[in-house]
């Protein structure tokens, strides 16, 4: 999709039928393994974000967005993720995706995009 993300390129795919979820494009309201501290449901999430991640994999590639509430296929909101260290939740992130085997081409990620206008949800 994009390599240079802004929030206007965020509000684009809202309701936009040419951006429904499908084969290579998935929307996730937040990483999961954030929300919690139960080292279960950290693995869970984890293992559900390997499993994305594979399935992409396997199609040849496509795109994660997260950060966007999703309905019926849909991206229909941003929902910002507040992260205190980002050095430390990336190396996180790409530690849940070691895992995976056998291994993955690279996986680029984009990680962050300022956001100006508040959001209230």
């Amino acid at each position: 999709m994009y390599k240079q993300w802004t929030e206007a390129d965020l509000n684009t795919l809202i309701n936009n039928d040419d951006f429904r979820e499908g084969q290579f494009l998935d929307y996730k309201r937040t990483f999961d393994f954030l929300e919690t501290t139960d080292k279960n449901q950290k693995a869970k999430a984890k293992n559900e974000l390997r499993n994305d991640v594979c399935s992409f994999a396997n199609a040849d590639g496509g795109d994660l967005i997260v950060g966007m509430y999703e309905k019926n296929g849909f991206a229909s909101g941003i929902n910002p993720i507040y992260i205190d260290n980002i050095d430390r939740f990336e190396l996180e992130l790409r530690n849940a995706l070691l895992p995976i085997q056998p291994a993955v081409p690279p996986v680029e990620l984009y990680l962050f995009i300022p956001l100006q206008t508040a959001m209230l949800w």
